[in-house]
């Protein structure tokens, strides 16, 4: 890069065209990943990443943690920039193309407490492993003993209201349903997609009480001397759940309701409660895993809103024929993030090359690798202690958090496999 700038991996107060400077500038070597590249509040900072000509180009955004969009653009070819840091070895500057994108945030639901919701411009591994602390906090609250039967309780609550009776479609017809159930249905259908449910009954749900006293639940057309093929449950009445709860919820005694779920709120759990959800922008998911109340104190399923943010990611390649004589690309961040930061979704595409490499080197060994015998394998071991030489016995969790899950491993065994035996091993 450029003379200029010294040998040292942050430079401030650097000059990229003659209207922009950068506050800082980081410099990366070749194979290093950067996933939460820091931004400023008050101008622009630069990541100026150190690629390898003789192999393919991969663009370091494709890395980041941060999902980007519209509006972006990419300038043609034939139209050239020039930056001060993109240069050859004589110093002379090389045409680059430029690409736009801006931070495409997160989704949180709408019934999400703001003060959840704070703003930055990096993330330090103390910042997120208090993000993941959070998620196993929020985890473990819902599981806890004294919260977990009254949580259990409402979900399966929640699952009767929204699937209702799955039996046979019924020729009577039950009365028109409230508006309640009518918002209720719309965000199950938007939950959906498009995609269309198989005809069922929809026939009211009721709960009664045997002769011995114990409640149960059945649809409006069941009849043990005909129609036994629609909804039925007895087991409500055999301490599997929190009966007083789920009577109340049938019956709407509010008293008794907002007793219990005032209590869950103490914990910070709870329809009533503030929803810590946050979910990556490109996730398909449209509603809130969790039930919460509105401010009318009805039960309603929680919609996922797309934040908006001002991050802007301004991307310099040199064009292709001049990377060997400068194989370097800037990318500039720009305004803070106006949401919480997201936790990695994804394996960096620099170290599933690497991993696909090593895959590849093992040979006779692919074709009944499992995700256990590669965590095992001498040659993933070894790999692992070339790449990680200061941590004890280190895991693959440990070169990236994505990669404790086994499914990930067990998806990137198989496209190996695929790609080295096209037409399987014939044995």
């Amino acid at each position: 890069p450029n003379p200029h700038l010294g040998s040292g991996s942050i430079v401030y107060n650097v000059k990229i065209t003659r209207t922009t400077w950068l506050e800082v500038l980081y410099r990366y070597d070749a194979g290093i990943h950067v996933e939460y590249p820091a931004t400023s509040t008050t101008g622009t900072v630069g990541h100026l990443f150190q690629l390898d000509p003789d192999k393919e180009w991969v663009n370091p955004s494709f890395g980041f943690a941060y999902a980007q969009g519209i509006p972006s653009r990419t300038t043609p070819k034939h139209e050239p920039r020039y930056v001060e840091v993109l240069v050859d070895a004589e110093g002379r500057k090389v045409p680059c193309q430029v690409s736009y994108s801006t931070c495409m945030a997160v989704k949180m639901c709408e019934f999400r407490d703001e003060d959840s919701t704070p703003w930055h411009c990096k993330a330090s591994r103390e910042d997120l492993k208090l993000r993941q602390q959070q998620e196993l906090a929020l985890q473990a609250l819902y599981t806890a003993p004294e919260y977990a039967l009254t949580m259990k309780t409402l979900a399966y609550f929640t699952a009767l209201k929204t699937q209702g009776c799955q039996g046979p479609q019924y020729e009577h017809i039950s009365a028109a349903v409230s508006q309640d159930q009518a918002e209720w249905n719309s965000r199950v259908e938007d939950g959906r997609r498009g995609h269309l449910p198989k005809e069922s009954c929809g026939g009211a749900l009721i709960l009664d009480y045997n002769k011995k006293n114990r409640p149960f639940i059945q649809c409006e057309h069941y009849s043990h001397n005909g129609t036994v093929d629609h909804f039925i449950d007895y087991s409500i009445g055999h301490e599997m759940f929190d009966t007083e709860y789920l009577v109340a919820l049938f019956m709407g005694d509010q008293h008794i309701i907002n007793k219990i779920e005032e209590a869950t709120n103490i914990a910070g759990n709870g329809p009533v409660s503030g929803c810590p959800t946050i979910v990556d922008s490109a996730a398909m998911q449209v509603n809130c895993s969790y039930i919460h109340r509105n401010n009318n104190g009805q039960l309603v399923i929680g919609k996922l809103c797309q934040l908006q943010c001002d991050n802007k990611i301004h991307i310099y390649k040199p064009l292709e024929e001049y990377r060997k004589a400068c194989p370097f690309v800037l990318v500039t961040c720009s305004n803070e993030h106006s949401h919480p930061i997201p936790l990695p979704s994804g394996t960096p595409h620099s170290i599933k090359q690497q991993l696909f490499e090593l895959l590849y080197s093992m040979d006779e060994d692919l074709p009944d690798l499992t995700p256990r015998r590669f965590l095992r394998h001498p040659s993933m071991k070894l790999w692992l202690a070339v790449q990680l030489p200061d941590v004890s016995k280190p895991t693959l969790s440990d070169l990236h958090i994505s990669l404790s899950n086994r499914d990930h491993i067990r998806s990137y065994i198989t496209q190996a496999q695929a790609t080295r035996f096209p037409f399987g091993t014939r044995w």
